[in-house]
């Protein structure tokens, strides 16, 4: 059986993954946020966290122990003599054997040395464990909802949160925000002296290993194709590849390594395979560079130690590797954060005490004692209390990453696309100028020659002003008549959809006419979610979730949205648009071929797509449907025989089943005679 010590250390093991303390060697983002609180994190857990376990049990255990000692003192007293207790509190030989006497002894010994409060200590850091255990995972609180405890006959059954919808949706992290980790880590900085293994390593090993005190690396992106600023879209394959130009140098001590994130053209066989063989093509040339750019031998060396040298049966382990394949994994997997942390944990952790701790079915056992009963007690306030002090802590972290996440983001950048004809006289040189926009023009189609251009006919032509320095963007705006905000008609965001959506708000709210949206089909073999293990559908619908009720805060009233799917998603995504927008406003689902050909590979060759239609408020959108039909225009309407009525056409010929009061004569107009009536028979 553990003792209480390695009780407290298995939990303390526990706290410092989910405090995100086990990563000391990573040195940006959320981590280094985390570093800078490392030192308090750690006095929490190494002292005050087991000092406040300790006093707690010393509150509620002290007065019961000093209790049972004193009754055991007066009946030893009562039966035997004061004289049978020497002044030392011990008892004189002949007692001492007696069953009165050896519980006066235990009781002593209880009081003295705090056993029951020491078994106490070792069930709580116990219960922690499994409390804080089963929530977490490879980085994330999932919301797992326990019913009953799990037994050697239960499997782990949960719960879903309920409130009397006639059929629902729920999903297994429907209260956390997907979060793409390509869009927050495009940079990854490290220190090589801190990895866990190099960490362990006695002296003498270092030294051997030419260990340094610290050397800084950073990995970098400085080319990405389809995306700037560290945002780059999804739907396509793109590799890390080493930059060309510029592998690598060292500034001021520390080593810069630089990337491309774009597709390759040279690429065969599996993704996963393939980004393999780039990344040990970059460690091999990275072993060759670093040398050249400064970087000393014992640091080089260093830097692609082998991990697992001397170790039989094990591939090589590349100090650089591994950060390399860390970096890669982080820029190219999905994570959660969860939108009440400490609301979840704190339901669940009554839930826990009343079904894992305090069994209530125990409590009514032939053999249960009120001493029995006491200690439980006492044991569930001590949890209670450690478990909320625990909670607080990483509710707090978790509430902190949430803030970042909803904050609104820098704009970057900004430009302006606007025709030829609003840009003034005196600045239409310098546009005719710019050959980067007049590349622009040329692979539009649209190629000019400023030397004999006629300024008339390019009056449509589109210009571009991220083709221009500032001094002209703000010439640009400054003679620009009227009110330049009303004159926009469009805003194009280059971003991720929750942050654009988010950017919005404001200026856009209850203003949206139509929405649309074509999200990956999440079919499993593309790359817009790289999901945890287990959570793929999962990850699809937390992410629609989130930027689906955005743009529902957008649109006013009278509007609708639109959003394309395929089987794959099909019908999570009716059931999700419901539950955000109500089962009365569904309008539609629009069903389109999507596919001529025919797939042999499937069981089922499938050849359609979904578009379905969701109104803001039916009602409203319905009681205005005149204003939005297509103009009749008369096409395909003939009048051959100069019916009195006018043109017709015989379009449909069909009827919901055969009756009289549908069925008519048809006259052959070439030859005069008559089909008769179509009768039931």
């Amino acid at each position: 059986m553990a003792t209480k010590e390695e009780l407290q250390q298995k939990l303390l093991a526990k706290l410092r993954e989910l405090f995100q303390l086990d990563q000391p060697d990573l040195d940006f983002g959320f981590y280094r946020v985390m570093h800078a609180k490392a030192k308090e994190i750690n006095d929490y857990l190494d002292n005050k966290l087991p000092a406040v376990i300790s006093a707690a049990f010393k509150d509620s255990d002290g007065a019961k122990l000093q209790q049972d000692f004193d009754a055991a003192k007066q009946a030893v007293t009562a039966a035997l003599g004061a004289a049978a207790i020497k002044p030392d509190g011990s008892l004189d030989a002949p007692y001492a054997a007696t069953p009165m006497g050896q519980q006066y002894a235990a009781a002593k010994v209880a009081l003295e040395t705090g056993t029951a409060r020491a078994n106490g200590e070792a069930d709580v850091y116990d219960h922690l464990y499994h409390f804080f255990e089963r929530y977490y995972d490879k980085g994330d609180f999932v919301s797992l909802r326990y019913l009953t405890r799990e037994t050697d006959r239960k499997a782990k059954p949960y719960a879903i949160p309920y409130a009397g919808e006639e059929v629902m949706l729920h999903w297994a992290n429907a209260d956390q925000y997907y979060i793409k980790t390509s869009l927050n880590f495009s940079h990854f900085t490290f220190d090589a002296a801190q990895h866990p293994d190099i960490v362990k390593m006695d002296a003498m090993a270092r030294l051997a290993a030419n260990v340094p005190e610290k050397l800084k690396v950073h990995f970098e992106i400085v080319d990405a194709d389809e995306g700037d600023h560290g945002n780059i879209k999804a739907g396509k394959e793109r590799f890390f590849i080493l930059h060309d130009e510029k592998k690598c140098e060292v500034k001021d001590g520390e080593v810069y390594v630089y990337f491309e994130y774009r597709e390759d053209p040279e690429k065969t066989g599996k993704t996963t395979d393939w980004q393999v063989k780039r990344r040990t093509e970059a460690v091999e040339a990275l072993k060759t560079e670093l040398p050249t750019v400064g970087l000393g031998k014992e640091l080089c060396d260093f830097l692609f130690l082998n991990l697992d040298d001397g170790v039989k049966g094990k591939e090589p382990r590349i100090l650089l590797d591994v950060y390399l394949n860390r970096y890669f994994a982080r820029n190219t997997s999905d994570y959660f954060i969860h939108k009440d942390l400490g609301g979840f944990l704190r339901r669940e952790l009554d839930f826990y005490i009343k079904n894992d701790l305090m069994v209530l079915d125990n409590v009514a056992a032939p053999n249960t004692t009120v001493e029995s009963v006491a200690k439980w007690l006492d044991t569930l306030k001590v949890f209670r209390r450690i478990a909320d002090d625990i909670i607080t802590f990483l509710a707090q972290l978790e509430d902190f990453q949430k803030k970042l996440w909803l904050k609104k983001k820098f704009v970057v950048q900004c430009d302006y696309c606007l025709t030829m004809d609003r840009v003034p006289e005196e600045l239409r040189a310098d546009v005719l100028a710019n050959p980067q926009q007049l590349e622009a023009w040329k692979k539009l189609g649209t190629d000019v020659d400023p030397k004999t251009v006629d300024m008339t006919a390019i009056d449509a032509r589109m210009v571009d002003t991220q083709y221009f320095d500032e001094a002209f963007k703000q010439k640009l705006l400054e003679k620009m008549e009227g009110d330049f905000d009303e004159q926009c008609d469009g805003v194009l965001v280059h971003g991720d959809n929750f942050g654009a959506l988010k950017l919005l708000q404001n200026r856009c709210e209850n203003q949206i006419r139509c929405v649309y949206i074509d999200p990956p089909y999440n079919t499993g073999s593309d790359n817009a979610f790289l999901y945890k293990d287990s959570y793929q559908h999962s990850s699809w619908a937390s992410c629609i979730s989130a930027t689906t009720q955005l743009a529902r805060m957008l649109m006013e009233d009278v509007s609708g949205i639109w959003v394309s799917s395929d089987d794959g998603e099909y019908a999570n995504l009716n059931k999700l648009l419901s539950r955000i927008f109500g089962d009365e406003n569904f309008v539609a689902d629009v069903i389109w071929n999507s596919r001529k050909s025919v797939s042999s590979d499937a069981l089922l060759s499938g050849a359609i797509n979904y578009t379905t239609f969701f109104a803001k408020k039916k009602v409203e959108l319905d009681a205005v449907k005149s204003t939005f039909r297509i103009a009749e225009t008369g096409e395909g309407f003939e009048n051959p025989d100069n019916d009195p009525r006018g043109p017709w056409t015989l379009d449909p010929m069909d009827a919901p089943g055969i009756r009289q009061n549908l069925s008519y004569e048809i006259k052959n107009r070439l030859f005069g005679h008559k089909c008769g009536s179509l009768q039931a028979t």
